[in-house]
Formats: structure tokens, sequence, C-alpha cells
């Protein structure tokens, strides 16, 4: 059967990282992460960090890189997608990949994913019936353990919010500061948080909200 890009999501990734150790690509060093993270850019842009640590050979080099030939340009969306670095370091292998916006990451990916204004998220069909957190902090800035739950109305009715919605386990940096978040988000600072708990098509939970200002 014929491999198809979006819903090989992870195959593909270990496809990538598994070719990481014969392909070097000068990227964007400021993207570095320890585990899989997302990282939302103030213009639109998503950057995608992948790691992985993995054992044996599966796949030959010509193989993988046909692979990520084809898939690549079989993409006929609007936006663009771009792989910007891989880079091995013993038997961990790194991947970050460029997606022109939020639409073009979803499209690609075959994922539920929003990335701006909470009223926009709404118009898009998103309907924020989840439980939501306010983020607590310390004077030191650190985030405490859980968070203080809050009316949804305080969360949907405020135009100048914006949100990620997203449904997959990963670290979203976002840009600006985050006020609330729903179920299956845990913030680790003022601009991140740990989204986790799904299986992998993500679909036998709700989306996870991580809204920010």
């Amino acid at each position: 059967m014929k491999k198809h890009f979006g819903m090989m999501k992870k195959p593909y990734r270990l496809t990538l990282l598994a070719a990481a150790g014969m392909l070097l690509l000068a990227g964007c060093g400021s993207y570095d992460a320890d585990e899989n993270t997302l990282f939302i850019k103030r213009n639109g842009e998503i950057y995608e960090t992948n790691v992985q640590t993995y054992e044996g050979d599966q796949y030959s080099a010509d193989e993988l890189q046909a692979f990520i030939d084809e898939e690549i340009g079989a993409y006929d969306g609007e936006g663009s997608v771009k792989v910007e670095k891989f880079e091995m370091e013993g038997p961990t292998a790194t991947l970050t990949t460029k997606y022109s916006d939020g639409k073009t990451y979803a499209d690609f990916n075959k994922r539920a994913f929003f990335n701006g204004k909470v009223v926009l998220a709404q118009a898009d069909g998103f309907n924020f019936n989840a439980p939501f957190f306010e983020r607590n902090e310390k004077a030191s800035g650190d985030t405490e353990a859980g968070g203080t739950a809050v009316p949804r109305d305080q969360v949907i009715d405020n135009p100048n919010l914006s949100v990620v919605i997203l449904s997959e386990n990963t670290i979203v940096s976002v840009p600006g500061k985050i006020l609330y978040y729903s179920e299956h988000v845990t913030p680790q600072d003022k601009h991140t948080a740990k989204v986790e708990g799904y299986g992998a098509d993500g679909v036998a939970a709700g989306p996870a909200y991580i809204i920010y200002q």
C-alpha cells in the first residue's frame, strides 16, 4: 500500500530522523529543543522540531530520500513546507520543519490545528467546550502546580486573546504570555506549555487549548 505523508506522520518523522545520520543541513539554531516542540511565531509561521533516539538501520538511504522527496513534493496546498535542518549526534537525531502558517501545518499533517484569534477559532468551528484554568505564577515567575478554574466566558469573550488548538503530544512555545489553558495542557513557563495524554491519532479526547495574549 502506498504511504501517505499526512496519515503516516510518525513514520515520516522517524524516516527523516533516520536519514539525519546521512544528511546535515544548516538550519535555524534558535529552534533547538530537547523534545518535540512547536514554535509559534508572531507572523503565523510554525517551526516544528522533532527529537528521536533510534536503534538499527530500518531503511536504505535511497528509499528514505525518495520517500521524503515524494511526500514533500506531493503537497499541493497554498502554503509552503520546508525542511530546515537535519542533525545527528550519537543515536539522537533532530529534525526542524518550517510551515508558512497554521493551516499549512494542519493540511500537511492531516491534523486539526489552529493558531490565531479566539474569535476566529470559534468562527472556524472550535466550540471551546472544555474546562479552563488560569495560569498561576509565583513572584519569581515560575509556574505553580495546577491552576485556578475560570468560567468559559472569561476565555472566549475577550477579542484580544489568541489561541493554539491541537490534539497531539508536544511542547508548544507561543509568541506571547499564556493566560489560560484546558485539560491535557501543563504550563512550563509564561511562554511554553506541554500537551500530553493523546494517542497516535489524537481522536479519543477533545482538543487542547492554549490561550495567550
